[in-house]
């Protein structure tokens, strides 16, 4: 069974969302829809931190001249997997912008070199 980009990211933020508080997923989609910010000093990403999530997804596609729906599905799976080295969901995302910012399939590159 093929499954489309859109449901994979659908499935991938459930899973994320059954592995942390509602809440805090809740306080993330209102932050992206703000400002990201800044969690973690330095970091590829700081330029993007007074932008929404939205936005910033949107202008690493631009840099690495991707589909936006790959960035965010990328985006995705950098948070599940940066969430096992944090607490934070805040901090988890901006770290995934900043591998994603050094390259648009960063967590797929992981993933095929089986780390």
């Amino acid at each position: 069974m093929k499954i489309s980009r859109k449901n994979l990211r659908g499935l991938i933020f459930e899973t994320i969302k059954k592995q942390i508080k509602e809440d805090t997923v809740d306080n993330v989609i209102k932050q992206s829809q703000e400002k990201i910010g800044d969690h973690v000093s330095g970091g590829m990403s700081k330029k993007f931190e007074s932008m929404s999530l939205r936005a910033a997804l949107g202008e690493i596609s631009k840099i690495h001249k991707k589909d936006i729906e790959d960035i965010m599905i990328e985006f995705d799976i950098g948070v599940k997997e940066e969430m096992e080295h944090t607490d934070s969901i805040l901090i988890a995302c901006e770290i995934a912008l900043d591998h994603l910012v050094e390259a648009g399939d960063y967590y797929t590159r992981l993933e095929a070199a089986g780390l």
